[in-house]
């Protein structure tokens, strides 16, 4: 159960977000969904590997240690079937290279950071779908 007051949480923390540029370690997929995590929660679910890369390759292999990124929310967060996604919750989609990546769900789309400014990814290209 999402707590009180979280949707506008999540437009404050999209929009104020919209703009930035994608950096590895601080504003990429992983990041920026524990980020989220952390607003409305107060609990970093990256902790244990939070600072720990600062390129593409790094998060890759702290990834990996991790068993990989589909492994990694596994072991941190529920998984729901994505047809009952709802805002607030992360997703797994694809990025414009085709890569797996996080999104948050904004309603009809999945939020993620981009190279220059947010992405939106419809839904039904959602793969999954994890409870926050």
């Amino acid at each position: 159960m999402k707590p009180q007051g979280f949707a506008e949480q999540l437009v404050a923390f999209t929009s104020a977000r919209r703009m930035l540029p994608y950096q590895p370690g601080t504003h990429d997929c992983v990041t920026t969904a524990a980020d989220w995590v952390l607003e409305i929660r107060g609990t970093d679910p990256i902790a244990d590997i939070r600072g720990s890369w600062d390129s593409a390759e790094g998060a890759a292999a702290a990834l990996e240690a991790q068993g990989g990124l589909i492994a990694a929310m596994d072991a941190r967060f529920t998984r729901k079937p994505k047809a009952k996604a709802e805002r607030g919750d992360l997703l797994l989609v694809k990025d414009a290279a085709g890569q797996p990546s996080l999104a948050i769900c904004v309603g009809a789309h999945g939020w993620s950071p981009g190279p220059t400014e947010a992405l939106l990814t419809p839904m039904r290209h959602v793969m999954l779908a994890w409870d926050v």
